[in-house]
């Protein structure tokens, strides 16, 4: 799991990103899409806040967390979504970070 702000925020704006970038219409995504970017615009808020405030930085640590999860889980979603949506075998599902699945095998039967 990635507890690292800078690191999640940036792979938050790459999908972010490649989904704006996309020339197809991916249907119904738009809801997932301003989850994530609402998600992504108070996780940065927050980090923000906890750098300037110092003493207050445990209190906001912890809300820090809260909304890094909240991203995390916005991002599964949406991957999952677009998985679902563009098949787990398109490639394109790499823009969006997404590991597709291979090519499926061929199936060798013994000869008798």
């Amino acid at each position: 799991m990635n507890y690292n702000p800078e690191n999640l925020l940036d792979e938050w704006d790459h999908l972010l990103t490649a989904l704006r970038e996309t020339t197809y219409e991916v249907l119904d995504v738009e809801t997932l899409r301003s989850n994530l970017a609402n998600a992504a615009a108070k996780t940065r808020a927050i980090k923000d806040c906890r750098d300037r405030l110092g003493a207050a930085r445990i209190e906001a640590t912890g809300r820090l967390y809260d909304a890094m999860a909240e991203g995390r889980d916005a991002a599964a979603r949406l991957r999952s979504y677009l998985k679902s949506h563009l098949g787990p075998r398109n490639e394109e599902l790499v823009r969006f970070g997404v590991k597709p699945l291979g090519k499926r095998r061929e199936h060798r039967h013994a000869e008798p």
